[in-house]
């Protein structure tokens, strides 16, 4: 049977990791408090920390971990069928991102799709790029999760201007990077052995929302004053549903798939930051639904990369041989803008 197995994996980080000291005083909260509160202590940023100025675009990010997903897998560019690109922080609301990404990493022909969605993109990424893998359509496909949310949340350093916790928050939780998996067909070995989706935002509102931009709220001088440019991030619901969501991820996924969680050898959950990553293990634990020992941890070191987080730690578990040939990893992303969930089964 022809499956879409995973035939190389990478990454990048920009600049160096930003410690807590550097960021803090940006932030104006030197004594170190949110960074406890948040366990993050290391993040990158694609802006220069000292003059603002733009190192990297988030274009750039996306191409380098596409290029060392396509060495990883011994892939020509000239090759790849299909490019999915996912983030909620592109270069331009126009033209989409995907095809500067594909004329950076040097295709000069291929199909492109862009997916516009945060923490849940990675999963519905590897699903869309899984369908038309395994159906033919595409003998192979790059799938490439990468965000840069810096040049958002330094906004209010750059204008000295007062800022609110909200804001503080997101500047010492946030960071950039980017992710990326090759799929290409195989009858036999490793596999996407199974994606699961859902959304339950009905009747709840936005967890996260950044209202100028959009066609409801177009950017405007006013924008600049009145808070709607700015990310809002309603931390009290994430903790609440987010962890519902990463279980609720778990335990479909299970069902699907027929499997128990103990025949899955690591889970890679939402890298939101390491406090509310321990939750959600505590809770899963307290279920007997996975050991400690099985969930791979990296936001501490690396910063909540948003829809990234998932190939960032799925590339490192790779790298670092964390599982065996033939063993199962399971992806789980949680997204709270509306609250969508999902998880998807990779054999290696």
């Amino acid at each position: 049977m022809r499956n879409a197995a995973v035939a190389g994996t990478g990454s990048f980080l920009p600049g160096e990791p930003l410690g807590n000291d550097v960021v803090e005083r940006l932030f104006g909260t030197d004594d170190n408090y949110l960074s406890s509160l948040l366990g993050t202590k290391f993040r990158y940023w694609s802006i220069d920390p000292s003059t603002f100025e733009t190192r990297y675009h988030n274009s750039d990010l996306a191409a380098n971990a596409g290029s060392a997903a396509l060495k990883a897998a011994s892939i020509e560019p000239a090759e790849v069928r299909l490019l999915i690109v996912n983030s909620c922080t592109p270069d331009y609301l126009m033209p989409p991102m995907a095809p500067i990404v594909q004329e950076k990493l040097g295709i000069k022909e291929c199909a492109v799709i862009e997916l516009r969605t945060g923490c849940f993109g990675s999963i519905a990424a590897i699903a869309v790029a899984n369908q038309f893998v395994k159906s033919g359509t595409y003998d192979n496909a790059v799938v490439i999760s990468s965000e840069v949310s810096s040049s958002h949340s330094v906004l209010p350093v750059r204008e000295k201007r007062e800022m609110t916790m909200e804001e503080r928050l997101t500047g010492i939780m946030f960071g950039d990077g980017a992710g990326a998996v090759v799929l290409r067909a195989s009858e036999n070995g490793g596999a996407v052995e199974n994606v699961c989706m859902n959304s339950i935002g009905c009747g709840k509102p936005a967890g996260m929302i950044t209202l100028a931009g959009g066609s409801s709220h177009p950017f405007t001088r006013e924008a600049l004053d009145d808070g709607t440019r700015v990310l809002h991030h309603d931390y009290r619901a994430v903790v609440e549903l987010g962890r519902e969501m990463s279980i609720r991820a778990v335990q479909d996924l299970c069902s699907s798939s027929g499997l128990t969680p103990a025949e899955i050898d690591c889970f890679v959950f939402p890298q939101a930051n390491p406090s509310l990553l321990k939750q959600d293990m505590k809770a899963a634990m307290a279920m007997n639904l996975i050991p400690e020992e099985k969930i791979i941890v990296n936001v501490d070191e690396v910063g909540n990369t948003i829809s990234a987080g998932l190939l960032i730690a799925f590339d490192q578990v790779v790298r670092e041989g964390r599982v065996p040939h033939g063993g199962r990893v399971a992806l789980i992303g949680g997204e709270a803008s509306k609250w969508m969930y999902g998880a998807a089964l990779v054999k290696l």
